[in-house]
């Protein structure tokens, strides 16, 4: 094995809904099929230069079949396996051939080897990467390996910074550089240098679980775990990638990421509700760079994939139901995703941030719809519903057919954009507001007899204890106020600087600190200064997840916040201040709050926060200490860090 963990026992599995199909979704048409001589193992059409299928590949062509990301599960309590990142040249993605990409490879549980193309015995990488599954109170085990080596190494402006990821051109004319307040560790740099974010997940942020501190060099490799997940993790649709501040836009928009499925109790009720036939399908959506969006001049804009696809089609019989599990891995710069469901189905959401939805979010369906319309009284579903999902954000439905026979609707997507979006950046990315379509949704050729139904609202179930309201009583302090905010001009090549609370990151001081098995209160603005448009943040908390009481300053429609770890900022001033609660149980350490739109947390808008004080770091704005130092330097550098076999 790759791995210094051995597994009592390591076992790759394809999830009930998709044994009959293929096992891996691989890049830029790939094919994925089964091994005729062992029934597993993905084969691939290569070429010298990466995954490339023949142009006129189906699987690569709008209309094709959706397959489902290669699913890698638990095996007597534990899940252990590797990633391999590598670079690849002239990958084409839809359309567009790409200069290279930085992707994921897996693990054979058969020989520890990562895997390879059996016809050419050459490396195989996945976009998105393999999906882990997993229950609460199982561990998962990770080799995390480096193999950046041949990446290209980005040219240093003499300061730590990269002058290739500059927007198009090094420089200005003047010969001063293009974002003159972008100063290291602020600044995209490092490119090649990477780590792993358990993000959703309630485990610890020290080595050697979620520690986005890491800088795991090319040419090396990690073990990490998970720890034991708690039985106070929620169970649902969550995700990894990495987090190497100055590199996680890169890398995240090459396509380095991947779902985690946590089960637990809900998920055996629902499956026993539907008797075990509730067919899953996830869905990861994704937007595909070479470079950061920043770092290129006027440009076609990558089309929306799903789990590597462009338009793929899904097939739902009338009359059934589905889990649909939506995660939304773009790293967009500038808007959240609208989503626009398909008229040929009804829809209830039943999960956010992979967080069980309480019963009376379940009914009202506050997300989807403003109609206040109790959904249980009738229990049918939504009908021509959208919801807007900003990067990181992961929400799941049932999803009911209602079409006609063999009918196909589309479900659309569109930059949630202002209405009038600054025009340098609009020109710069090719941006609009028109809806495109990511997904076709068929009827399939045999409708239910007998129909499936939502559950009603007196079986719904009710949220386990850990995930019971955050009172007013729990709050011992006066609520913590954070400011997301960007300044900066928008003519020409735009100059903007992010900060929270009015500073960048700092990694000599720690921003907030709280105490252990405490909940606060936080209520965040956003003043965000480019010309006079507004742009959303999407904030996102490590470790723990938050209910939001308010958003943009209006209250939660009722009793029951929703819980999150993403949400989106919109511009606001303090009587419209979007207001969490959250508690800090279980878990000491250093962790991170920072906004989601990754290109703005790589230049600044990210801030250390901590539970206890195991660092003594002082407060920002303050000059490093020693002991805040070495902290940090062993979080960067822990124990077991080995180079590559």
């Amino acid at each position: 094995m790759s791995s210094t963990h051995q597994p009592r026992t390591a076992t790759l599995t394809v999830h009930r809904a998709i044994l009959a199909i293929a096992l891996a979704l691989f890049l830029a048409g790939c094919t994925a099929h089964m091994d005729p001589g062992t029934g597993a193992g993905p084969l691939c059409d290569r070429s010298d230069n990466g995954c490339i299928a023949p142009g006129d590949d189906p699987a690569r062509q709008s209309g094709a079949p959706l397959f489902q990301p290669y699913e890698i599960a638990v095996s007597d309590g534990e899940l252990s396996t590797a990633l391999e990142a590598r670079y690849f040249s002239d990958v084409l993605v839809d359309t567009t051939e790409m200069t290279g990409l930085r992707l994921y490879g897996y693990e054979n549980p058969d020989d520890g080897s990562i895997y390879a193309c059996p016809s050419t015995n050459e490396y195989c990488y996945t976009l998105p990467g393999p999906t882990f599954r997993l229950r609460k109170g199982d561990e998962f085990f990770l080799n995390l390996r480096n193999n950046l080596g041949d990446a290209p190494v980005a040219v240093d402006d003499g300061t730590g910074c990269n002058l290739e990821n500059q927007p198009s051109s090094a420089m200005q004319s003047n010969g001063d550089p293009k974002f003159p307040d972008d100063v290291f560790p602020n600044c995209y740099h490092e490119n090649n240098v990477t780590n792993f974010h358990f993000h959703g997940f309630h485990i610890s942020p020290e080595p050697p679980h979620d520690n986005i501190f890491l800088k795991l060099q090319p040419g090396k490799q990690y073990d990490l775990n998970s720890g034991v997940i708690p039985p106070n993790q929620a169970e649902g649709t969550h995700w990894y990638h990495p987090h190497h501040h100055g590199a996680t836009a890169l890398q995240v928009s090459n396509g380095m990421a991947g779902a985690f499925i946590v089960e637990g109790e809900f998920d055996d009720w629902l499956n026993a509700f539907y008797s075990d036939d509730l067919e899953e399908k996830i869905l990861i959506i994704q937007e595909i760079h070479d470079v950061v969006p920043f770092a290129k001049g006027p440009q076609n804009r990558v089309r929306l994939l799903v789990n590597g696809q462009k338009d793929p089609v899904l097939e739902i019989d009338v009359g059934e139901i589905q889990r649909w599990r939506f995660l939304d891995a773009t790293s967009n710069n500038l808007s959240d995703l609208e989503v626009f469901f398909s008229d040929n189905t009804e829809v209830r959401q039943i999960a956010m941030d992979g967080v069980q939805f309480a019963t009376s979010n379940y009914c009202e369906q506050p997300l989807l719809t403003d109609a206040q319309t109790n959904f249980c009284t009738n229990n049918n579903g939504v009908r021509d519903g959208n919801i807007s999902l900003a990067p990181g954000n992961r929400a799941d439905f049932l999803v009911k057919g209602i079409g006609a026979e063999g009918s196909s609707r589309a479900v659309q997507a569109r930059l949630d954009l202002p209405e009038q979006p600054v025009e340098a950046i609009r020109e710069r990315f090719n941006l609009s507001r028109e809806r495109e379509t990511f997904l076709t949704v068929k009827m399939g050729p045999t409708p239910r007899t007998e129909a499936m139904e939502f559950p009603d609202e007196n079986q719904w179930p009710p949220l386990p204890g850990y995930l019971a309201n955050i009172d007013d009583d729990d709050i011992l302090q006066p609520p913590t106020e954070v400011v997301y905010s960007m300044t900066g001009t928008t003519s020409g090549n735009p100059i903007v600087n992010f900060y929270i609370d009015h500073r960048k990151f700092d990694p000599a001081c720690v921003d907030q600190r709280m105490a252990l098995d405490t909940a606060e209160e936080w209520r965040f603005t956003n003043i965000t200064e480019v010309g006079d448009e507004p742009l959303q943040h999407p904030a996102h908390i490590h470790v723990n997840p938050f209910q939001v009481l308010k958003r943009d300053g209006v209250d939660h429609p009722n009793d029951d916040p929703i819980w999150q770890d993403v949400i989106a900022l919109p511009k606001s001033e303090e009587e419209n201040a979007t207001v969490i609660r959250q508690r800090f149980d279980d878990f000491e350490g250093m962790f991170v709050m920072h906004c989601h739109f990754l290109g703005h947390e790589d230049r600044g808008m990210m801030q250390t926060l901590e539970i206890g004080d195991q660092s003594g770091c002082r407060f920002c704005p303050s000059p490093a200490n020693q002991q805040c130092t070495d902290y940090r330097a062993s979080l960067a550098s822990p124990p077991g860090i080995k180079d590559l076999d």
